[in-house]
């Protein structure tokens, strides 16, 4: 298991006064390049969120190595705080390149752990739909897209969405688990088109779904487990029916 800790910064916080989302993701990142610097293609990426970290805590990252099947492998993570409460929790898994031996980079493996397993569901009706363009500081530089890429124009569709119908105005949405696969490389430059849908609605909580189409093939696809909070007790509520009657 490898191990680092990192300072959170002040820009690392959300409107929320909370470490961004986005931000585990890079510290997921930032932990994989202390151990090897070399740039592996993302193909499969989540995060289940626990507690928000606050500036100026300390974060500790640890990644473990719990899966090599055939040119990809898995590497799992662990964000804390300075008393080990956890953040949060994810993983990555990237293809390897041929002269890179991963077991001698990243520490013997374990198969110990259960990653989720979070499905996109390919009927999902479409409620909203917006056009992005890719941007050059969405990819790395092997022209591939940053894993908070995902939690940035997620969160972009779905406030176009719930502002959209005055649903931000009564409610707080946070996000507890998202995950994102990447089936094709999208080509920069490029306008790609996000698709949202909405399943798996609960009491007080619900699942959008995301499709990533270019020239109507689908590059990637993403899920957002959210929750729905009342602005005054700060207590989850159910969830309106504005949002219930989108999934019909």
């Amino acid at each position: 298991m490898n191990t680092i800790t990192i300072p959170t910064r002040w820009t690392d916080m959300d409107m929320y006064k909370h470490v961004n989302n986005r931000q585990y993701f890079n510290y997921m990142t930032e932990t994989r390049l202390h151990y090897s610097t070399e740039s592996f293609p993302v193909v499969d990426l989540g995060c289940t969120f626990k507690r928000g970290l606050v500036y100026p805590e300390v974060a500790t990252v640890k990644q473990q190595l719990v899966a090599i099947e055939g040119e990809q492998f898995t590497l799992f993570y662990e964000i804390s705080d300075a008393e080990q409460q956890l953040a949060a929790a994810g993983f990555m898994t990237l293809i390897n390149k041929p002269n890179i031996d991963v077991v001698a980079t990243f520490g013997a493996m374990t198969d110990d752990i259960a990653l989720p397993d979070w499905e996109f569901d390919d009927n999902v009706h479409v409620i909203n739909t917006i056009d992005m363009p890719l941007r050059w500081t969405d990819v790395n530089d092997d022209q591939q897209v940053d894993a908070a890429f995902f939690v940035d124009t997620t969160g972009e569709s779905r406030v176009n969405l719930l502002q959209g119908r005055d649903l931000a105005e009564q409610h707080h949405f946070y996000v507890l688990a998202g995950r994102a696969k990447v089936h094709k490389r999208i080509p920069y430059p490029c306008t790609f088109r996000l698709e949202q849908g909405l399943i798996n609605i609960g009491k007080t909580s619900f699942v959008f779904a995301y499709r990533y189409m270019l020239n109507d093939t689908c590059y990637a696809t993403a899920t957002a487990k959210m929750v729905c909070v009342d602005k005054t007790s700060l207590r989850p509520t159910a969830v309106p029916n504005e949002l219930r009657d989108l999934k019909q």
